[in-house]
């Protein structure tokens, strides 16, 4: 038997890891986190350990210099 293990929308995932909703989808979807549903109506179940992973994964950091900045 399985434990009840909790499980997050992606929403609540962009919510507690403070990013965006899509980035969360994207991550979710090159990761293999399992999903219902099919097409572009897919919901992510997330489970601790797939937070976990998403807060620890690279972050390219930002793309664009502001104004005024340094090269």
């Amino acid at each position: 038997m399985k434990k009840n293990v909790k499980k997050y929308s992606t929403q609540e995932v962009a919510v507690m890891c403070k990013c965006k909703d899509r980035t969360a989808q994207k991550w979710a979807a090159e990761n293999k986190v399992k999903f219902t549903g099919g097409g572009f109506r897919k919901d992510y179940e997330w489970t601790e350990t797939n937070i976990k992973r998403f807060k620890a994964r690279p972050r390219p950091g930002r793309r664009w210099a502001k104004k005024g900045e340094a090269e």
